[in-house]
């Protein structure tokens, strides 16, 4: 797996992959996360429905949305992923008038904008793009890309979890991720009995809610990479045992090691 940051726009990543054994766990993303596959085919959990990725089709996921992905037969294949931050959708919303905007479907079947989502992902993924150009063609994307697929949000956002019960501890999550937590806490803040909640946060995000918790951890350290952070530091204000710990959960999420993406920062 290869990641590339944009210098200018250094929230916004590109990574290009090559899997045949590899299955994404069930996981989330703090941003909006687009991708395609440019060789073979990915199948992948979303929304309860098993969807196909293959070339000439977009993955387009929001953030908070629990997904899988894997090679859809014994062969193996090559994609390309955009992460775009929360920030950079909602001020083009803002643009437009919108409030927010995000995406309605998993699977976005259209092949000029597949075309031109390898186009750019390749453009963007080339050391000596000028700063200008890179920029206004990654924004006048996304931007005809919202306006043509996306959908504006006329009540609470749909990406997030659904319930008030459930949305407060997603908010505990993210404002404290480090923090240690038990059932009976959680249960305790939304007025459930512990197996209730237990039931209820899989059943609204397929995920129980430590592996979500982790996956949300891990999230903000390759975030916290980008600013510098230690790898010890890391692991203590995220709630890893050590650093080696956080090795091994961060390796087995993004297939390389902390060290090895923070040396991607600098290429």
């Amino acid at each position: 797996m290869e990641y590339r940051h944009l210098p200018q726009l250094p929230d916004v990543e590109l990574s290009l992959g090559k899997f045949k054994h590899f299955s994404f766990a069930p996981h989330v993303h703090l941003d909006f996360h687009i991708g395609v596959v440019t060789r073979g085919a990915q199948r992948f959990a979303h929304k309860g429905e098993q969807l196909l990725l293959t070339p000439g089709s977009l993955a387009t996921m929001n953030p908070d949305m629990v997904h899988t992905g894997q090679s859809a037969d014994a062969s193996d294949y090559v994609t390309r992923v955009l992460s775009v931050p929360v920030t950079l959708v909602e001020e083009l919303a803002n643009n437009h008038g919108h409030s927010e905007w995000f995406f309605g479907s998993g699977l976005l079947q259209d092949v000029q904008v597949f075309k031109d989502f390898v186009q750019l992902h390749q453009q963007l993924s080339q050391p000596g793009t000028a700063t200008l150009d890179g920029e206004s063609a990654l924004l006048g994307f996304v931007d005809t890309l919202m306006q043509q697929h996306g959908e504006r949000c006329t009540q609470p956002k749909e990406y997030r979890l659904c319930s008030d019960a459930l949305g407060r501890i997603h908010e505990l999550f993210h404002h404290a991720p480090g923090d240690d937590y038990s059932l009976q806490t959680l249960a305790d803040l939304v007025g459930l009995g512990k197996y209730q909640l237990l039931r209820q946060f899989k059943q609204a995000t397929g995920m129980p809610p430590f592996a979500y918790l982790q996956r949300i951890r891990l999230e903000y350290a390759k975030k916290a990479l980008h600013n510098g952070h230690r790898l010890c530091d890391l692991a203590c204000s995220l709630g890893f045992f050590d650093e080696a710990h956080l090795n091994k959960a961060f390796k087995q999420a993004y297939t390389l090691s902390p060290s090895a993406y923070r040396q991607t920062l600098a290429s």
